[in-house]
């Protein structure tokens, strides 16, 4: 018994290291993507299925030993070379991948929700977190994990970035914070929280400085002078005693530069210690990131005038201009809850009715913004017909460069909005919702 129970051992030994390498030959680079050609398996696994049946003798058992640890010196080797080339292939894969070639060329380090395969995360430097699932064994942390995702999306710089058939993730994520797009690619789609659903100065800019409604400092950071200004009206907001507020870009500001018109401010507006935060070349993305960055800080004024996003009319479409327009609306409703806002309509430009190609887009900005007037807290004001003749044309007199107001321009918008802005003055704070 003893003799037939070693022998039964030695078989069984023979049997699970055979058994042991060549699934190890087999599976190995399966699990790098890779699949070489087993052209010599067949004979192989054959050959080995004989001679384990044949196998009947302790004898029989260690020949097999010794020829399967012969088989390992070359097959091992092979096998360190199939993981690399597996390891390669996938690298390669990722490596092309538009999807994280832009990941990579961010400026910043976003934290990043993804349904994003697991090799990703050894060809990048991001810090990636899984999308929660709607479905876990314990869905208390689910929600725990669904939490900090909305809090990190509203509050830090981070994405969303979906491969494949994501309709799902987006669908799931959609239902806890709204999101925007930021880039769309062949493979995969990066998206970012709505600058609707959050506010404050936690998060970095820019993604993208093109872009109307995420909150962007001019030139990511590196224009000294502009810097200096936002700096300069955060401490006069810090100052306090605003009861007007202007904010803007340069035709708000040339109140300063023109002759006569920063004395036609004060005379219209001193009462009232109006505050003029404009800032020549500004777009909707710049003043937005003012806005949530101190310029709305401290301050309690009754109204809030803004008039912004002519700028964008160089590079960007009617509808993303009205989104970035619509997202200063919300920043300083969510900043001045207590504030009136008038929204002034994009003033026209170009000297004829035909020589100037912005003025479709300009309208149409026109018309989408025109609906964030709610009759109450939010009023939008139209004043792009006062400033033409009857013919459509532009004239010097009353915008110098096509663009910008001179005196009698200045004249021309305050009267037509004084009526209206001093209806607003007299009403009392808003209502907070």
């Amino acid at each position: 018994m003893a003799i037939d129970s070693a022998k039964n051992k030695s078989v069984a030994w023979g049997h699970l290291l055979f058994a042991g390498f060549y699934a190890l030959v087999a599976v190995t680079p399966w699990n790098y993507g890779f699949q070489p050609s087993f052209w010599s398996c067949p004979v192989i696994v054959t050959v080995a299925i004989f001679l384990g049946s044949a196998v009947r003798t302790p004898k029989a058992a260690w020949l097999l030993i010794l020829m399967v640890i012969g088989q390992s010196a070359f097959a091992i080797p092979w096998i360190i070379h199939a993981e690399r080339d597996g390891h390669d292939f996938a690298e390669r894969q990722w490596k092309h991948s538009l999807t994280i070639q832009t990941l990579s060329r961010l400026t910043t380090n976003p934290i990043i929700y993804s349904n994003l395969p697991e090799p990703v995360l050894h060809y990048t430097n991001l810090t990636v977190a899984p999308i929660p699932e709607e479905a876990r064994r314990h869905p208390l942390d689910a929600a725990t994990d669904w939490d900090d995702l909305q809090h990190t999306l509203t509050n830090e710089d981070s994405l969303v970035v979906l491969f494949g058939d994501s309709a799902k993730d987006l669908a799931d994520v959609s239902k806890r914070v709204p999101l925007e797009g930021y880039r769309t690619l062949p493979d995969g789609e990066i998206l970012r929280a709505d600058a609707s659903a959050w506010v404050g100065g936690k998060r970095t800019p820019p993604f993208s400085d093109k872009t109307p409604s995420i909150p962007a400092r001019r030139s990511a950071g590196h224009l000294e002078w502009w810097n200096k200004r936002h700096d300069d009206y955060v401490k006069q907001a810090t100052g306090g005693n605003i009861g007007l507020l202007f904010l803007g870009d340069s035709i708000t500001d040339d109140f300063r530069k023109v002759p006569g018109a920063w004395d036609l401010f004060q005379e219209r507006f001193g009462k009232y210690h109006a505050a003029n935060f404009g800032i020549d070349r500004d777009r909707t993305q710049h003043l937005l990131f003012r806005i949530l960055n101190g310029e709305c800080d401290h301050i309690h004024p009754r109204v809030a005038v803004i008039l912004i996003g002519t700028n964008n009319t160089a590079d960007d479409s009617a509808a993303s201009i009205a989104k970035g327009i619509g997202a200063c609306v919300a920043a300083v409703s969510q900043k001045l809850p207590q504030t009136r806002i008038l929204l002034l309509g994009l003033f026209p430009r170009g000297g004829s009715a035909t020589d100037n190609d912005k003025r479709p887009v300009i309208q149409a900005v026109n018309r989408q913004i025109a609906r964030l007037d709610n009759g109450d807290t939010v009023r939008f004001l139209n004043l792009y017909d006062k400033f033409l003749a009857p013919d459509g044309s532009l004239s010097k007199q009353i915008m110098y460069d096509g663009l910008h107001p001179s005196l009698q321009g200045y004249h021309i918008w305050l009267d037509a909005m004084q009526p209206l802005l001093e209806q607003m003055m007299r009403l009392p704070p808003a209502t907070v919702p």
